[in-house]
């Protein structure tokens, strides 16, 4: 008897909180998010000459778009949006010996022509690079053009940004019957900070 008295008890009890919750007072909480993600560009690198140029689009509102959509954030709930970093990548390198290359890597917006150097490599190893991401210091006309790509997509524009390795030294000195191949890959690092607003049941 006890024991059913008991359990009449517990499940009246239960009753009463699922009706105080079912009539409770909803508070609103602004919860801020920070988002992070990565938009890489793959360039290919077949010469018989120490000076190489390569160009590559980087799909930026398409992973700014991806971040977005993950956290289901609307462009009118995200606060700002920037490059964290910069960092390459050696993904495949033939050949028998590595290569130290110097050169600088450049950024445009929208076709428009005007590169502006986003970092620059020194006596890099290919060899040291293989499958080993190398963060480089970057300039700050190129975060700045970045950075304003960002905040016009969150305006509605749709920037396009395209990269640009320009190689001016290489040592050993390539040739016809050693050239220098390889493939690497750049990536921009970016964050996107935004607001949700949650309504959260008040129980007591």
């Amino acid at each position: 008897m006890k024991t059913i008295l008991r359990t009449l008890l517990i499940v009246l009890g239960l009753g009463v909180l699922l009706s105080l919750a079912s009539g409770c007072l909803v508070e609103e909480k602004v919860i801020e998010l920070v988002l992070t993600g990565e938009s890489s560009a793959e360039f290919v690198v077949d010469d018989t000459d120490a000076a190489f140029e390569e160009t590559a689009v980087v799909e930026l509102g398409d992973k700014i778009a991806d971040i977005l959509d993950s956290a289901n954030l609307g462009r009118d709930e995200v606060g700002s949006a920037h490059l964290s970093g910069v960092d390459f990548e050696v993904l495949t390198l033939d050949g028998t010996h590595d290569w130290q290359i110097s050169g600088a890597i450049d950024v445009e917006r929208d076709a428009s022509g005007n590169f502006v150097q986003l970092l620059a490599y020194t006596s890099q190893s290919v060899e040291a690079a293989l499958g080993v991401r190398q963060a480089a210091p970057l300039t700050a006309a190129g975060v700045s053009l970045i950075n304003q790509a960002l905040a016009d997509f969150l305006a509605g524009a749709s920037p396009v940004l395209t990269l640009r390795v320009v190689n001016g030294d290489v040592a050993p000195t390539p040739s016809a019957s050693d050239p220098i191949t390889f493939t690497w890959r750049v990536t921009l690092m970016l964050q996107v900070t935004g607001e949700q607003t949650l309504d959260v049941p008040q129980l007591f």
